[in-house]
């Protein structure tokens, strides 16, 4: 009876949990960001728990079984359909896009999108003094005035990948769905291309790619997560640090392996795939597109590839990703392809890592942009262009030969077109609006309103009044 009773209340604890802060909020969804979950939020769950106790206690030990029962059973479900998100292997599927356009495409040649998550200019500049990229840098543009429309790769993503921006003209979850119908790659597969992707983990806007190259979440990792849905809220941060729970910390005293989250070690063994089977692509009609999670954190990698987490840090993975393009590029430049492709490298967002959160909101809106046109000649550029990641598919539509899902004509052949304003949206912002209302994060981010400003090229900054949003 007693030990039914203790089974019945942490059963029904992990329920309530989960209830009061799922596992999919604030960014939890690869358990790698844990929110601050808000006061009212905590105490509400500390007095439900309370009263389930209370409760408990005086009931007979023979309903507390049969009770105990449908906790676990209910616990189990809720487990099976979140794990179902997290767990995902779905290396080499093929056959998912629609059969490649009689013909082929139009552009003689392939077209290379590789995004390396959270990298600003700055952090580019610094690294490149490292690393051999500077010699095989003909033909680039380094736009060292880019901006990214949004501050948080869930919104940034689906904006870069198909030219549109969230005006609040709709329901912000119609938004995305909508977005992930009308990207690049699903444009280019209907033009004859053949497309690829490779990540450590799953994109929607990527789903529809001829083969998906990605990682599953390691064993470690989902337990880890389990356990953290049990954890009341105000623990959680505790309990998951550096990317690790308490299964990977166990596991770090028995195993030199890679443990807990490991998506900076995985999205360069991804790299490495891909950088290994482009002799095996066509030299034309080909897009291939590779979402990095480096220099993101978790700090693994150092700047050779090694994975020591010791040594790592977000200079080392910055590093890492400079050398990562001097790689890819070399490969291109070996197999007689970089000249006739269009090559893209950057970033969603910039990194932000600084105290000020008005400094860390600025420093997210520059992201890191390097773009090599076909056919380039031309010595090393360096554009102070205002110029913003949205437009990233009229480059590419440009170079290619046909215009994007909404009829915009592409602009000059593989050149950003340069804007007098761009829009940044705050998604990580606590300024209060014109209006006077607050913008919050983590689970409040899809609730209320979306604080905005303009940017000239003069460097003038203009606040507007939020968007709302409905999700």
């Amino acid at each position: 009876g007693a030990l039914a009773k203790c089974l019945f209340l942490a059963g029904a604890f992990v329920l309530l949990s989960d209830l009061l802060s799922p596992l999919a909020m604030g960014g939890l969804i690869t358990g790698s960001e844990v929110p601050s979950e808000p006061l009212v939020g905590v105490l509400l769950e500390i007095v439900l728990a309370a009263v389930l106790s209370v409760a408990f206690l005086k009931l007979r030990s023979a309903l507390v079984a049969r009770l105990a029962w449908c906790v676990a059973i209910g616990l189990l479900l809720v487990e099976i359909a979140g794990l179902a998100l997290l767990v995902r292997s779905l290396d080499g599927r093929t056959g998912v896009a629609d059969a490649a356009a009689p013909g082929g495409p139009k552009f003689n040649g392939n077209i290379y999108q590789l995004t390396f998550d959270t990298f600003g200019p700055h952090g580019f500049d610094r690294a490149l003094k490292e690393s051999s990229l500077g010699e095989h840098l003909e033909g680039f543009t380094f736009y060292e005035n880019a901006r990214a429309n949004y501050l948080a790769t869930a919104m940034s993503v689906p904006s870069y990948s198909t030219g549109r921006l969230f005006k609040g003209e709709m329901p912000l979850e119609k938004w995305l769905d909508e977005t992930t119908r009308q990207t690049i790659l699903q444009h280019l597969g209907d033009a004859g291309f053949r497309t690829t992707f490779y990540s450590p983990y799953s994109h929607s806007w990527y789903f529809p790619a001829d083969t998906v190259n990605d990682s599953p979440i390691s064993i470690s990792h989902a337990a880890d997560l389990c356990l953290l849905r049990a954890a009341p809220t105000i623990l959680r941060q505790e309990l998951f640090r550096d990317g690790k729970g308490l299964v990977s910390w166990i596991h770090d005293h028995f195993s030199a392996s890679p443990s807990g989250d490991i998506r900076s070690y995985q999205s360069y063994q991804r790299f490495l795939q891909m950088k290994d089977s482009e002799g095996l692509r066509q030299g034309r009609g080909e897009y291939v597109y590779g979402h990095f999670m480096i220099p993101h954190m978790p700090y693994l990698m150092t700047r050779d590839g090694s994975y020591d987490p010791d040594e790592s840090n977000h200079y080392e993975q910055s590093v890492l990703a400079v050398n990562m393009m001097s790689e890819f590029v070399q490969t291109l430049e070996r197999l007689g392809r970089l000249e006739n492709s269009l090559v893209i490298f950057h970033s969603d967002h910039g990194p932000g890592a600084v105290s000020s959160l008005e400094d860390r909101n600025r420093d997210r809106a520059r992201p890191f942009l390097l773009i090599k046109p076909p056919h380039a000649k031309a010595d090393f550029r360096r554009s102070e262009d205002l110029v913003r990641l949205v437009d990233l598919p009229r480059v590419v539509y440009g170079v290619a030969g046909s215009n994007s899902p909404a009829g915009e004509p592409g602009g000059e052949i593989g050149a950003m077109p340069p804007r007098q304003n761009v829009s940044v949206h705050h998604v990580h912002s606590h300024r209060k609006s014109q209006g006077g209302r607050k913008y919050t994060i983590g689970r409040d981010l899809f609730a209320v309103d979306m604080n905005w400003y303009t940017l000239n090229a003069a460097g003038e900054r203009t606040d507007h009044d939020p968007i709302p949003i409905r999700w």
